[in-house]
């Protein structure tokens, strides 16, 4: 696959019902379609052989609702993934680990966002990038389009799990 090719795997979202008991019943097999979607995906695309793969585990401040489904979307991702590459092969990172190699342990998303702006790592890889080069002179001050928040902790779980690694 060469740096120019967009792949795009379209997902359509089940969980419709207004019936409580039903719509809880489409969230669970919401979450196991997207994570099989996922490992599916990862499985084409990589393989099974010698991969690691990085999360952020759970921030427990949160509340809601909201919350409960991420947790459970997520507990169906990790399954998959320990099924498809064995629990030695993942690393769950806590939010606050991963928000302090950006500079402060409750950093906001445009705190992370600024820190990749500026490359605190003094990542020669990251500036190549089209995303780097992209956020470069923006103000993220006010607003943070989706997903550049989703892609900058992405980057600071990368590595989180290249500093874990290296010392080991």
């Amino acid at each position: 696959m060469d740096n120019k090719t967009i792949l795009g795997f379209p997902y359509y979202r089940q969980v419709k019902d207004k019936d409580f008991l039903l719509r809880e019943r489409e969230k669970l097999t919401d979450g196991q379609n997207i994570a099989d979607l996922i490992s599916n995906i990862l499985i084409t695309l990589y393989g099974t052989e010698d991969h690691r793969v990085a999360l952020e585990g759970f921030s427990y401040g949160s509340k809601g609702n909201s919350f409960i489904d991420i947790v459970q979307y997520n507990t169906f991702l990790r399954n998959e993934i320990v099924n498809s590459w064995g629990v030695e092969n993942i690393s769950i990172y806590q939010p606050s680990h991963v928000k302090k190699l950006a500079g402060k342990g409750n950093a906001n998303k445009h705190y992370m966002v600024k820190a990749f702006q500026d490359d605190v790592f003094n990542d020669s890889d990251l500036r190549k990038t089209k995303l780097w080069k992209w956020t470069q002179g923006k103000d993220f001050t006010e607003k943070i389009p989706k997903p550049i928040d989703d892609l900058v902790d992405a980057y600071f779980i990368l590595n989180a799990n290249k500093k874990k690694e290296s010392e080991q």
